[in-house]
């Protein structure tokens, strides 16, 4: 199997999205580092954690129930023919700008196998009291 040499990034791109109202502005500084990368693609979809629901992601349901979070990005390595190679990553949320620095250092490096998304951006599950 082909070693991943691109990817394609999805952002939320849902009006006035309530997870990224509070985070730093990810989209220009996203846009500037896929430049970057010759097989890199960024991509606006839909509510990305309702995208993350439906495939049973644990956070529930559709942003608007999240508000405040920070921006989540899901980045997908792929060959230069663009097929999938590999597990999506997600990062977010994304609440401080070295947060978005750092998915960004990333990209650009190529999302090194021997350096996996840090751990301080991927997202925590935090059960309360039952």
């Amino acid at each position: 199997m082909e070693p991943p040499t691109g990817f394609t990034a999805i952002y939320c791109g849902a009006q006035g999205c309530p997870s990224a109202g509070s985070g730093p502005d990810v989209v220009p500084r996203l846009r500037r580092a896929v430049q970057h990368c010759p097989h890199g693609v960024l991509v606006r979809g839909e509510c990305v954690l309702g995208l993350l629901a439906r495939g049973g992601w644990p956070f529930g349901g559709p942003c608007q129930h999240h508000g405040g979070a920070g921006a989540f990005v899901i980045v997908q390595p792929c060959d230069a023919n663009r097929q999938a190679r590999g597990s999506a990553a997600v990062a977010g949320p994304l609440h401080e700008d070295t947060d978005v620095e750092d998915l960004c250092r990333w990209l650009v490096e190529g999302l090194p196998a021997s350096a996996p998304l840090p751990d301080h951006l991927r997202p925590t599950v935090v059960a309360g009291d039952r």
